[in-house]
């Protein structure tokens, strides 16, 4: 889930002071022992360490302003959660790996985490400048009708939609 680039970007008390991130899904024990023994940096994050039902996840990106995906692995598996946030049309924020990034990269669907570079200031980038200045519904909408346009995909959009 990239939980310890969120303990880094909560270094910075002025975004942690003003963004919230829910963090749903089952978690590794491991994980939630890091939680806690950095709990300063973790005070606006909100674990939600169970399965996520589809209504559950519905709810969660449709209340929510960006969608993290950064992933530090690089899964060269797809994201169901992606394509929901599509169809929500709401903005990612992913990793220079894998194929979430080939993806999102390809249709312009978010905010790109470059994992070398200082992360800090490209997020601070992304949440303070780019995201108001960015228009992303466009390449979104784009990206929503050409997974629409398969059969296969169509019938997993809907039912991730309803």
């Amino acid at each position: 889930k990239g939980i310890h680039i969120i303990k880094k970007i909560n270094e910075n008390n002025n975004i942690r002071n003003n963004i919230i991130f829910t963090l749903a899904g089952k978690f590794d024990p491991s994980a939630l022992k890091y939680v806690k023994n950095n709990s300063n940096n973790f005070n606006n994050v909100i674990i939600l360490n169970k399965f996520i039902d589809d209504s559950t996840e519905s709810k969660l990106i449709n209340s929510t302003d960006f969608v993290w995906l950064c992933y530090t692995s690089g899964s060269d598996g797809s994201s169901g959660v992606m394509q929901l946030a599509a169809l929500y049309h709401k903005p990612i924020i992913y990793s220079n790996r894998g194929l979430i990034n080939f993806i999102a990269s390809k249709y312009k669907l978010g905010f790109k985490i470059t994992l070398e570079k200082n992360i800090l200031s490209q997020f601070q980038k992304i949440f303070f400048k780019d995201h108001k200045k960015t228009r992303l519904k466009k390449p979104i909408a784009k990206y929503v009708n050409n997974l629409l346009k398969s059969k296969f995909e169509r019938k997993i959009a809907l039912e991730l939609e309803n």
